[in-house]
């Protein structure tokens, strides 16, 4: 969509051409088929058991062409990405949710039908995992596997589940946030606990700041199909006192239709 200047709809087709979206795109292209891997992997990673309909998340399908020229003019990508983190409290902040990649970022590189997978631990940095993840004969693949697996009684099981205690998913912790929106009526600023920038253009605007998840958790707003909300890199942050910071640079932005 954005590197060859598509806009959403041709970018659509031509992914279907391709092999790579369904015929019914919903799942894919709305953030379910990646809210229903992050839930096994939550549970795999953390021990969680949850449902997609407990997670934050949202798709591409209201990402426009002024959030890509956004994008492009700080030297960003965008991709839909499932993210996990251990915050200080040993709670895990988890959603999926449209992302800013920096260019360095391994995510960067993730285009067309493949896939990223981006872990950190402790003692082992990160790792990064990429292949395919759609087209017939990766899909003929897994298939084959599992088809395999059963063949010498493979066990399929989830150890942090069965053998550590529990991971629990987290509320409080706050987001930095981009957002586009066509009319400010559509945006709760007083959701924010911090704007730090803003910008209105006849076409459409947008405003930066921190919000806190809850928010997200508890109101539809940024659901919205004009409303385009997008995670900025690193925009995890764990503890309500570092929003002080941000006051401090930068004072709430009045916008007005």
């Amino acid at each position: 969509m954005f590197s060859e200047n598509l806009d959403y709809a041709q970018a659509l087709l031509l992914a279907r051409q391709l092999g790579f979206a369904e015929s019914d795109p919903t799942l894919d292209v709305e953030g379910f088929d990646a809210a229903n891997k992050w839930t096994f992997l939550l549970t795999h990673a953390y021990g969680i058991v949850t449902k997609t309909d407990q997670l934050v998340f949202s798709g591409i399908q209201h990402i426009t062409s002024f959030d890509a020229a956004f994008a492009k003019e700080k030297g960003y990508g965008i991709k839909l990405v499932a993210e996990a983190k251990k915050l200080g409290d040993g709670k895990i902040a988890a959603f999926v949710l449209p992302q800013f990649v920096k260019a360095d970022d391994p995510l960067a590189f993730v285009k067309e039908e493949y896939n990223g997978v981006v872990i950190e631990s402790s003692f082992a940095d990160k790792q990064f995992f990429y292949g395919k993840g759609a087209g017939s004969f990766p899909t003929a693949s897994a298939i084959l596997s599992d088809l395999s697996a059963l063949g010498y009684d493979y066990k399929y099981e989830y150890k942090k589940l069965y053998h550590h205690e529990p991971g629990e998913l987290a509320s409080e912790f706050l987001l930095e946030v981009y957002v586009g929106f066509n009319s400010i009526r559509h945006i709760p600023t007083e959701q924010f606990a911090v704007i730090k920038q803003g910008h209105k253009r006849q076409e459409r605007s947008y405003i930066m700041g921190v919000i806190s998840f809850i928010s997200l958790q508890k109101n539809n707003w940024w659901k919205d199909p004009d409303v385009s909300l997008i995670v900025m890199p690193n925009g995890i942050i764990p503890t309500f006192s570092k929003v002080y910071n941000y006051s401090e640079l930068a004072e709430k932005m009045q916008f007005q239709d």
